[in-house]
């Protein structure tokens, strides 16, 4: 079979594919697109989820009429100017792939005038097909609307779930937004039905208490820390909040919602002896790396980071999580002992077990028999031998001690 070029609609369409999963990657793409045009009021409408219409207005700087057709090609951003530019992005967007990516698998309008103008722009770009770029009087600002997604792609279109299951994944994204941006207003609706809305008013904690209800954001703890140049702030739930789900446990960075096994394994640690197993207490945790130690340019959808020093991040988080709720920063070894007694050997390999002969105590109903490995306590209740992990124990003890007094 012979190699040839791939023809530009096609290659349009296999872009947007990267990009434009469902309505809610459109919503994502040109909310982050307001946000970065400083935007302080954003407003979201979606019909039937977003499959039938989407339209994001914003309060942001406008566009020019050349530049708002410029938008619509390939790779072309104001955000980065070289190559360098990618080592310190402050933008959520950069790659210029948004824009034309919608407008190769959907029918898209663009309203747009900067506050200098006296008229504004229209344009209308429909897929395969040239835009077309008109006079037309708006407010300052942007306003995008999206129908008719997929229309040029059935398959697609078929993997796209109910209308209030898309609604669902729009108001997580907006939602996630928000929390990122709580000096932002935003608004979130499903035809007459509003899903989101939040006054803009610059503390997190008041955004968290709109979006989240004020039961699960009330008595919610402030995280402010960090170390080696990572900064980390946000707020972590205590025991009282915690739930079986992770969903309420939201991770950014650079204002850039994530995913991240690391961050979520940094927050375990700091939780780790004080929650119980598969109990996750609700956390926004917000971190700034020292510029040009973290790659965003890792996922076309840019929910990936690569952080150069991992491990440094890592214990960042973990560090500032524990300061906030009143724990050591990292978990102190026991200091080290040396028994009187003897040692025995208890499994006839190469194990060998180090015992305290200390006198009985008896606690209650337990007595106490003795330490082992300068970290664990053995005690017995009739017939039952316990060991208890004296790490867990004590940062158990003292999570209690702030949970009765907060």
């Amino acid at each position: 079979m012979s190699i040839r070029r791939l023809d530009e609609e096609t290659i349009g369409q296999i872009a947007a594919g990267e990009v434009v999963e469902r309505p809610a990657s459109v919503v994502k793409e040109l909310v982050e697109n307001a946000l970065d045009a400083g935007a302080r009021r954003v407003v979201v409408e979606i019909e039937e989820g977003g499959k039938r219409s989407l339209r994001v207005t914003d309060d942001g700087t406008g566009m020019s009429g050349a530049d708002a057709l410029l938008a619509l090609e390939r790779h072309t951003t104001s955000k980065l100017r070289t190559i360098h530019d990618l080592e310190a992005i402050a933008t959520l967007g950069f790659r210029g792939e948004a824009l034309p990516s919608i407008a190769a698998v959907a029918v898209l309008e663009i309203l747009t005038r900067t506050r200098e103008a006296l008229t504004g722009t229209r344009v209308l770009a429909r897929p395969g097909q040239l835009p077309e770029a008109t006079a037309a009087a708006c407010a300052p600002g942007t306003q995008v609307k999206v129908t008719e997604l997929f229309s040029n792609l059935p398959a697609r279109a078929k993997f796209l779930k109910t209308p209030g299951s898309e609604a669902s994944q729009v108001a997580e994204v907006v939602t996630r937004l928000a929390i990122a941006h709580p000096h932002v207003s935003f608004r979130l609706h499903h035809g007459a039905k509003r899903l989101v809305q939040t006054a803009g008013g610059g503390a997190l904690e008041q955004t968290l208490a709109e979006v989240w209800g004020p039961e699960r954001a009330g008595g919610l703890i402030p995280v402010a820390g960090g170390q080696g140049g990572v900064k980390v702030h946000g707020v972590v739930g205590t025991a009282r909040q915690s739930t079986p789900s992770r969903h309420y446990q939201l991770f950014f960075v650079g204002r850039r919602w994530i995913k991240s096994p690391s961050l979520r394994f940094a927050l375990d640690e700091a939780f780790q002896g004080v929650l119980p197993a598969g109990q996750f207490a609700p956390a926004v945790i917000l971190v700034e790396p020292a510029a040009g130690s973290a790659d965003v340019n890792v996922h076309p959808a840019k929910w990936e980071v690569r952080f150069r020093d991992e491990r440094l991040v890592r214990a960042a988080v973990t560090g500032a999580v524990r300061a906030a709720l009143g724990l050591p920063r990292t978990r102190a070894p026991v200091q080290e002992w040396t028994p009187p007694g003897a040692v025995r050997d208890l499994s006839a390999g190469s194990l060998a077990l180090v015992w305290e002969p200390v006198r009985p105590a008896a606690t209650g109903e337990w007595e106490v028999l003795g330490q082992v490995f300068g970290s664990y306590i053995l005690a017995v209740e009739g017939s039952r031998l316990f060991i208890i992990d004296q790490h867990a124990a004590a940062e158990r003890a003292c999570w209690r001690r702030l949970a009765t007094t907060a």
